[in-house]
């Protein structure tokens, strides 16, 4: 095996898993420039955020598609020195009744798409959307709960609904995108 071939090995393994691998065949200049590009690289990482880094709250959205409509929930820092990574969507949602029971029959799925990582800090936020159908049943909502797309410390997290019904028993969830 060449040793370019090895020092890029080294360097994705870095990169993927922060272990320093070494080898018996030592390190060129070549190879050291890799690692420490690896290095860099790694040291410049940003962490997923955690529940206590954001703020959520959830709006009505006026730009649903045709033959649907769209809530809102945003995700912005929750205070300036926030500066963190989501990626992915909002799991495990259970919508809450007004009255603080849990609304049967109200179920949501997340969209077959790729979920791009967002920063959130001072100067960035992101949205992810529940998509819900024009037509059908009426649902009263007082809250709903979920782990939001933050890769650790996925916790629930229960946010006010917007007056506002749900209609139908059938929503899809939008990863997190960054606004």
């Amino acid at each position: 095996m060449k040793r370019s071939t090895i020092a890029t090995s080294i360097a994705a393994t870095f990169l993927a898993t922060g272990t320093v691998v070494g080898t018996a065949l030592g390190a060129t200049s070549g190879t050291q420039q890799e690692q420490s590009a690896a290095a860099d690289t790694a040291a410049s990482r940003v962490s997923s955020c955690t529940a206590d880094d954001l703020s959520i709250n959830i709006t009505k959205d006026p730009h649903g598609g045709a033959g649907q409509r769209a809530f809102a929930v945003h995700y912005t820092a929750a205070d300036a020195d926030t500066h963190c990574l989501m990626q992915g969507f909002p799991t495990q949602p259970r919508f809450f009744q007004p009255n603080g029971e849990t609304a049967p029959g109200i179920s949501a799925h997340a969209e077959h798409t790729v979920a791009e990582p967002v920063t959130i800090d001072a100067d960035h936020s992101g949205v992810s959307y529940f998509i819900q159908p024009t037509i059908g049943q009426r649902n009263e909502l007082g809250s709903v709960s979920f782990q939001a797309p933050t890769g650790v410390q996925r916790k629930q997290i229960e946010v006010a609904w917007p007056d506002e019904p749900v209609i139908g028993a059938e929503l899809k969830v939008t990863p997190v995108s960054q606004v």
